[in-house]
Formats: C-alpha cells, sequence, structure tokens
C-alpha cells in the first residue's frame, strides 16, 4: 500500500551534487512538508521505507556503531546553507563535558546546542529555527536567546576529557538564508 510519494531530480530546490550520503532522499521530520526540497536529506542507509527515518531527530543523535573514535573532531553542518534547520556532528575520543554553542558575526551567543557529559562516540544534533528560535528553553537542553536574521553564524565545539588532560576546541561556519 502507498503511504507517500515524490519525484525529484538534480535540479534546485534538490540537491544538485552527490555528498556521499546515500543513493536516495529521506523526509528530515514527517512534520514537514514533503513538497519542498529543504524538507529533505540525502539518506544515510539508502532509504528507510516504513522505519524511522536515519536523519529525523528530537535532540541529540548518538551513532550506534561499536567503533570509538580516536580523535575528536567537529564536522561540517549539512546542508550548509541551511534554514530553516541544520545537522550538526561531532565525535569524541574520550568521556568528555561539552558544550556546543552558535555564535552571530559580532561573536555574541545565541544558542546553546549542548552543555553536559558526553561519552565517547559520534553525535550529531538538528538546529533548527523553528525550536530555537522563540527565546526558550527546550527539553533537550536546548537554549536560545531569540530569533535569527539571515547571515553568517558560527558554531563551536568545546570538550575537556573527564580527568581534564585532553582539552579540544574547534570552530566552523554555517550561512542562514531566509
Amino acid at each position: 500500500q502507498l503511504v507517500d510519494s515524490l519525484t525529484y531530480d538534480d535540479k534546485a530546490p534538490w540537491p544538485t551534487a552527490a555528498d556521499g550520503g546515500g543513493s536516495s532522499l529521506e523526509l528530515i521530520n514527517p512534520t514537514l512538508e514533503n513538497a519542498l526540497g529543504a524538507s529533505w536529506n540525502a539518506s544515510i542507509s539508502h532509504g528507510t521505507p516504513g522505519s524511522i527515518n536515519s536523519t529525523f531527530v528530537t535532540g541529540i543523535k548518538e551513532n550506534n556503531s561499536n567503533a570509538i573514535p580516536t580523535e575528536f573532531s567537529l564536522f561540517q553542518n549539512y546542508p550548509n546553507p541551511f534554514n530553516p534547520e541544520t545537522k550538526i556532528s561531532w565525535q569524541l575520543a574520550v568521556s568528555s563535558f561539552v558544550t556546543l554553542k552558535v555564535f552571530d558575526m559580532l561573536g555574541n551567543e545565541v544558542a546553546t546546542l549542548v552543555d553536559g557529559e558526553k561519552s565517547a562516540g559520534i553525535y550529531s544534533i538538528v538546529f533548527d529555527l523553528h525550536r530555537t528560535g522563540n527565546n526558550q528553553a527546550l527539553s533537550s537542553g536546548i537554549s536560545s536567546k531569540g530569533g535569527y536574521a539571515s547571515g553568517v553564524y558560527f558554531y563551536q565545539l568545546k570538550a575537556v576529557s573527564q580527568d581534564g588532560k585532553q582539552n579540544y576546541s574547534s570552530i566552523k561556519k554555517m550561512v542562514l538564508l531566509k
């Protein structure tokens, strides 16, 4: 029984270049309008018909892989530019106290996405303007300081190992287009 169907190509607003994320697209969030290109992302598992989409997260998503990373890394957000949401991923080599914050061009903090202890592993979180743009604390621990204008933003990951011997900090740039 067909539940939903969509035809797309490699012209705007759909992804125009291979990104290595899969051979198909999946709806980022089942509540989004499926006729809009921004509502879709490259499939991680080559499509998940009848299952929860791999890109739909309501908070922090931990990779289920048994492999523990050997180094700390902050990855480039996807999509970039974005509107209304983008996924930010990182990996931790050891259990650490982690903060992930978003800053505007002037260096003002506009959102705190993560603030707490995390085990070694690979993580991702969706920075969603609909969830973080209302100057309110969210159930997943995300907080923000207001609405967002189009422009360049920076996100910063800081991780300090539990024993205090390893410190990691990285900043990446992302662009919001409204």
